[in-house]
């Protein structure tokens, strides 16, 4: 049974309704979709939806074949695995560079109306959704909420993960936008590696050049500074400037703790060694004390054997070792 955005089911009864849907040629004719269907934006009357096998809402959609400028395909999961990696590997190289810039993931941004006509651009676009974005420090990003261009500006890079069903879109249509927009890098990735990544970046001189990546499937990136792949395992990485290792969330993080725990366990063994030695320097000041007073062997033996059998913390101060041997 089809089911509406909301998990409501879409009975059958609901596909025919009083209002209908005008055609191309002008003809009312009865509605064939429910109303929650009719009423998304990007609804076409002559379409025909499956509704029994996909999903369709405001923004996105389970059919490949909804090809629409503004709705997207809900990603694959091997799409959300890469997406997830490649997040938190930028997140981690950005904060070893000590770049606070934020990362925005499948955030729409609009009020792209501005944008000059683009001979370029097969078809319009208000807005669009980057897989990943990276903004200039300072921005602030409402947490799950679109972005406008015109107050917040372009991201300074984005990365598209290439699929099928989005492939013309990220190769064609979105080099265009971007460039019109004013981002500096735009790299699009294949998840499965069986695409080498390519891209465009911003020349000095404003010129928007197409890049691609070399033999090693490496590239450099302009705003990072930094070369950059995308490894089979991995996903998205880049590469520290200052150590030459291609920073990975989860092995930084591993390294990080090992940092911290040695660290913390040196500080706790500087404050054993203290206690150790300053038990030590008490042992020795005691003995000598012992043999001062010139105990009998048998005596001076019961003394060390005391010493030993007792925490360094409950030895005897001076005044009672005195007492003991002038017993």
């Amino acid at each position: 049974m089809a089911t509406a955005p909301s998990g409501t089911p879409v009975r059958a009864s609901t596909l025919q309704e009083t209002t209908g849907d005008k055609t191309d040629n002008g003809v009312v004719a009865p509605a064939r979709h429910p109303a929650w269907l009719r009423a998304l934006w990007h609804y076409d009357p002559n379409y025909d939806y499956d509704l029994e096998h996909h999903e369709y809402d405001e923004f996105r959609t389970t059919d490949p074949y909804y090809i629409d400028t503004e709705v997207r395909l809900s990603p694959l999961p091997e799409h959300g695995v890469f997406l997830d990696r490649a997040g938190r590997n930028l997140e981690t190289f950005l904060e070893l560079r000590s770049r606070h810039c934020p990362i925005t993931r499948e955030v729409m941004i609009q009020d792209l109306e501005a944008l000059p006509a683009h001979p370029g651009l097969t078809r319009s676009r208000h807005r669009i959704e980057p897989d990943l974005a990276m903004w200039p420090q300072g921005t602030v990003i409402a947490p799950d909420r679109a972005v406008s261009w015109r107050e917040q500006g372009a991201p300074l890079l984005v990365l598209e993960c290439l699929s099928p069903s989005t492939e013309t879109k990220d190769r064609e249509d979105n080099p265009v936008i971007y460039d019109l927009m004013g981002v500096a890098e735009y790299w699009i990735c294949s998840p499965s590696g069986r695409h080498p990544m390519f891209g465009y970046q911003r020349t000095d001189a404003g010129e928007w050049i197409s890049v691609e990546a070399d033999t090693n499937r490496e590239a450099w990136s302009q705003v990072l500074q930094a070369r950059i792949r995308t490894h089979p395992e991995h996903g998205f990485q880049c590469q520290d400037p200052v150590s030459g290792n291609w920073v990975e969330m989860g092995r930084h993080l591993e390294a990080k703790g090992m940092a911290i725990g040695r660290a913390e366990g040196l500080e706790v063994g500087r404050a054993e060694g203290r206690e150790i030695g300053k038990a030590e320097g008490r042992r020795e000041v005691l003995l000598d004390l012992a043999r001062s007073l010139h105990p009998t062997p048998a005596e001076y033996r019961a003394f060390v054997r005391k010493l030993n059998q007792t925490p360094w913390t409950e030895w005897p101060d001076i005044a009672t070792v005195l007492q003991w041997f002038q017993r």
